[in-house]
């Protein structure tokens, strides 16, 4: 009796031994776990904010069952300086040898096992390779974002910066529109559908570059392919070869259209392409106020891109004003230059005059000149052309010519300023006139542009009165002259823009 009752205190002890360090272990793994982070290394840290949040997907084999669960598949966003958190909330685990994978975008319920199908136009798709990992404070993985596509980048240029823009499509036999695709492996299956057009439709102005962004599923072979571009309804194409359309590679072709057509002015390949994320919210409809940036586009806010406010547009396109003066004072030309289009009177009779004196001022009636935009006065006079893309355009041709014959003298003059500012071009003065009633009109309010240097004084515009002056317009008395030597009258300038 006395043995067996010894043996069975001995097997109760030892039971409690075996729970008592499995607590112990458990205790220890529990005290051993890190809060999970994921580190991006990037060269573009400004994209990581854009890109909100990735897919990360664990392979554990050292890990409970509830932290295997909690990481296949969740959403990781982004905090700052490269770091991104998880969605749920904060995720502990003490398995410092687990696999990780990452990917954007998101895609919710998916394994890195699984296949997406993807049809063309494609959007940036981008897979995580891991770099390091840290086990202090934290589990910090650290992962570069790899890019899975190869991009096309298409640089559209013409000579007429009033041409619009509607419709591009690309094709060719290693272009395929069909694709699988496994998000977190960055891997490509079943390519087909080769030849069929990607199309990108437009409803735009070539008042700067435009550019055109084809992402493609790799090909490490030359491809041919053709480009077309309808411009003004009218269909261009050309046909070239491409070196090859390598994993996060980029091949810019830079196109240029003009008299002859279109063609390609250069081409280069990129061996590391930047992500093609964005956040950025088009505006659906266009209003005055708004502010076009340098690349062409049109935005809601003022900042550092910004180059000129809108102060007419039917919603799509329109005109925008210079923020500010060009710097210093021009001429219109230091040499004999004109467009060929000449406009004898401001008005159809008088030569000068003052945009809507009041009554008050003591403006004789031969210096008084009645405006309003809505006024149909004829194209043959100064205040009846409102086309400065126009007369700047063969005012350009005429001035390029010469420069490259030795002819022209090079100086303080409009064209030269002109040649520096993508898109913009030189009133015609019946433009600013235009600009100059919204000021001042009749009945309405005065319109308020928000960052807008207003006009002061007198400004040069393309409008030309004979082959040797042109037409001025004071913003100060609202007077119209015709009467200045293109050569010798230095005035302000202030670029419009279109588009």
């Amino acid at each position: 009796m006395f043995l067996t009752s010894c043996r069975g205190k001995e097997k109760e002890q030892k039971a409690i031994q075996a729970i008592t360090v499995a607590e112990a272990i458990r205790d220890q793994w529990h005290r051993s776990r890190k809060a999970l982070e994921l580190v991006v290394k990037t060269d573009q840290p400004e994209v990581l904010a854009k890109m909100g949040k990735l897919g990360v997907y664990s392979y554990s084999q050292d890990a409970t069952v509830e932290e295997r669960l909690s990481l296949t598949g969740v959403a990781f966003k982004y905090v700052s300086d490269g770091k991104f958190l998880p969605d749920g909330g904060e995720i502990l685990t003490g398995d410092s040898t687990a696999s990780f994978y990452a990917c954007y975008p998101y895609i919710s319920g998916i394994t890195p096992n699984d296949t997406l199908w993807l049809n063309a136009p494609y959007r940036e798709v981008l897979y995580g390779k891991e770099v390091s990992r840290s086990f202090v404070d934290r589990f910090t993985i650290s992962m570069r974002m790899q890019c899975a596509l190869s991009l096309l980048r298409l640089r559209l240029e013409s000579t007429d910066i009033t041409d619009l823009l509607n419709k591009v499509s690309v094709s060719g036999p290693q272009l395929f529109t069909h694709a699988g695709y496994s998000p977190y492996t960055g891997e490509w299956h079943g390519l087909s559908d080769a030849n069929r057009p990607i199309e990108f439709l437009f409803d735009r102005v070539m008042n700067n570059y435009q550019y055109v962004d084809v992402l493609l599923p790799p090909v490490n072979r030359p491809s041919d392919i053709t480009v077309s571009v309808n411009v003004n309804v009218k269909k261009y194409t050309l046909h070239t070869t491409l070196p090859r359309l390598k994993r996060g590679e980029m091949t810019q072709l830079n196109l240029m259209l003009d008299a002859s057509g279109l063609k390609i002015s250069s081409s280069w390949v990129e061996e590391q392409r930047d992500y093609l994320v964005t956040s950025e919210n088009k505006i659906d409809t266009v209003k005055v106020g708004h502010y076009l940036q340098d690349d062409g586009s049109v935005s809601t806010i003022r900042d550092s891109a910004s180059v000129a406010v809108v102060f007419v547009t039917d919603g799509k396109h329109g005109k925008a004003v210079a923020l500010k003066d060009c710097v210093g004072t021009k001429l219109f030309s230091s040499g004999k230059l004109t467009s060929g289009r000449v406009f004898r009177t401001v008005d159809e009779t008088k030569k000068e005059g003052i945009i809507n004196p009041s009554k008050t001022d003591g403006v004789e009636e031969e210096f008084r000149l009645v405006y309003k935009p809505s006024l149909p006065y004829p194209e043959s006079c100064a205040l009846g052309y409102t086309n400065g893309c126009t007369l700047c355009r063969g005012l350009l041709r005429k001035y390029e010519n010469e420069k490259r014959e030795g002819v022209a003298e090079r100086g303080d003059e409009m064209l030269e300023e002109l040649m520096t500012r993508k898109g913009a071009y030189v009133p015609a003065v019946a433009e600013l006139v235009h600009l100059y009633y919204l000021f001042h009109p009749y009945t309405e309010q005065p319109l308020v542009l928000e960052g807008l240097d207003l006009p002061k004084g007198e400004y040069l515009s393309s409008s030309e009165s004979s082959d040797s002056n042109f037409y001025m317009f004071d913003f100060n008395h609202g007077v119209v002259t015709g009467a200045f030597p293109k050569k010798f009258a230095r005035m302000k300038l202030r670029l419009f823009y279109v588009f």
